[in-house]
């Protein structure tokens, strides 16, 4: 087994992580290592006549992932109001249509939102527009106050 050879570099081959076996190019082998260091190297190994670049890395905590499977024997189901119903009564659709306990969606705009909303509602407007109507009385103060233009005396 070739995984077996590659693992024996660094310790005993515990398991190969096969959750993806359409994906040839990227596996996970659990090793027991017997090296007191942390394993990150890079080798080339040939298989089946061509050649692989593998890269080696220590993941310490690595564990498989187990799925239990259940049986689902006449599995009784509890729904939201506290009533169980078994499969039976599911399956063959006894049971009262949900439509009345459908809560409505209201999609109207809430009282906060009505009006315009690019009116000014943090009210800053007439702060960012003080400093150009400042600006505006200033030179319209000096247009009317001075009769001739700066550096002109008849």
């Amino acid at each position: 087994h070739t995984f077996n050879h590659i693992a024996s570099k660094w310790g005993k081959l515990m398991e190969v992580d096969d959750y993806d076996d359409t994906n040839f190019h990227s596996k996970s082998l659990c090793i027991l290592t017997k090296v007191y260091q942390n394993t990150l190297e890079s080798f080339k190994i040939v298989f089946r006549g061509k050649v692989y670049w593998m890269r080696a890395k220590e993941v310490p905590g690595w564990t498989p992932e187990f799925t239990e499977e259940e049986e689902e024997d006449d599995v009784s189901v509890e729904d939201n109001h506290g009533g169980i119903h078994s499969d039976q009564e599911i399956n063959n659709c006894n049971d009262v249509s949900d439509v009345d306990e459908v809560p409505e969606t209201c999609f109207n705009v809430s009282e906060g939102q009505k009006g315009n909303p690019s009116e000014d509602p943090f009210e800053i407007y007439p702060l960012l527009n003080k400093d150009k109507n400042i600006r505006e009385h200033k030179i319209n103060e000096e247009e009317s106050g001075l009769k001739y233009p700066p550096g002109f005396t008849p």
